[in-house]
C-alpha cells in the first residue's frame, strides 16, 4: 500500500511540474507575442498567435489576432477574428470601436442593419454562451425552489417561470449559433458574385475585402450568400465565416 501511495505522490507531483512548464511556456510566447506586435513584425506575431491558439483557448488571442490582421491592411481577417472575440466578450468596448473602425475602411459602402428585434432583446446580446447558460441554470435553481413553496402570489411564481424560460431558450439560441456558421466576410481584395454555384454563371456584382455577408446553402466549393436585397454565389475560400449571435 505504501509504495502505491509514494507512486501516485510522485505522478502527482510531476503532473504539477508539466503544468507550471506549460503555464510558464505560454507566458513566455505571450511576451514575446506583445514585443513582436510592438517592433511591427506582424508575420512573426501572427504566427506565434496561431500557434498559442492551438496551445491553449485563450479567446483574447482572437483580439491580438484581430488588430495584428487590421495592422497588415487585411480587413476581412481582421473583422472576422474581432466578431468571433465579440461572440465571448460582448461587452468589450475596445473591441467593438476596433471592429467599428476597421469597418470604416472597407471599399464597399454596407448599410447598417436596423435590426428592431435586436435592439428589444439587448440583454440577450450582452451575455456570452457561457454567461447565459450560467444565468439560465440559476433561474431553474430560484423555479425549484419557489415550486417548492408553498402560499406563494401566483404572479410570482408565474414571473419566475417565464424568466426560466426566456434564459433558457437564450442559452439554447446560443449554442446552436455556435455551431452554424452563419455569417462570412471577404478576405481577397476583390470577388465576383455569381447567379449560381459555378465559374460559368453570369457576374452580378463585386465586392471587396472587409464586406460582410449572410451565409446560405452551401454546394460543394460554393455558398450562396445574401446582402441586403443581393443575393449570389461565391467560392468558400474568398469567405472567412464564423458564427454569431443574431437573428
Amino acid at each position: 500500500m505504501k509504495k502505491y501511495f509514494i507512486l501516485l505522490f510522485v505522478m502527482g507531483v510531476n503532473v504539477v511540474c508539466l503544468q507550471q512548464l506549460f503555464a510558464s511556456d505560454v507566458s513566455l510566447k505571450s511576451q514575446r507575442l506583445d514585443q513582436l506586435y510592438a517592433t511591427g513584425q506582424y508575420g512573426k506575431a501572427l504566427e506565434l498567435a496561431k500557434e498559442l491558439r492551438l496551445q491553449t483557448d485563450d479567446s483574447n488571442l482572437l483580439y491580438d489576432m484581430g488588430s495584428i490582421y487590421a495592422k497588415s491592411g487585411k480587413l476581412g481577417l481582421s473583422i472576422a477574428m474581432y466578431n468571433r472575440y465579440l461572440t465571448e466578450h460582448p461587452r468589450d468596448q475596445d473591441a467593438v470601436y476596433n471592429l467599428n473602425y476597421i469597418r470604416a475602411q472597407r471599399k464597399d459602402l454596407i448599410e447598417k442593419e436596423d435590426n428592431i428585434i435586436k435592439t428589444l432583446l439587448k440583454p440577450h446580446y450582452l451575455l456570452s454562451r457561457q454567461e447565459s447558460r450560467v444565468v439560465a441554470l440559476f433561474f431553474w435553481l430560484v423555479m425549484l425552489v419557489v415550486l417548492s413553496i408553498s402560499r406563494l402570489p401566483k404572479s410570482f411564481v408565474f414571473a419566475t417561470i417565464v424568466l426560466w424560460m426566456s434564459t433558457s431558450c437564450s442559452w439554447l439560441f446560443k449554442e446552436f449559433k455556435s455551431i452554424k456558421q452563419d455569417r462570412g466576410v471577404v478576405i481577397v481584395s476583390q470577388v465576383d458574385v455569381r447567379s449560381g454555384s459555378g465559374d460559368n454563371y453570369t457576374d452580378l456584382f463585386a465586392l471587396h475585402d472587409g464586406a460582410e455577408v449572410h451565409i446560405g446553402r452551401r454546394k460543394g466549393d460554393w455558398v450562396q450568400i445574401s446582402l441586403g436585397t443581393k443575393l449570389g454565389w461565391v467560392k468558400a475560400n474568398c469567405l472567412a465565416m464564423y458564427s454569431s449571435q443574431g437573428i
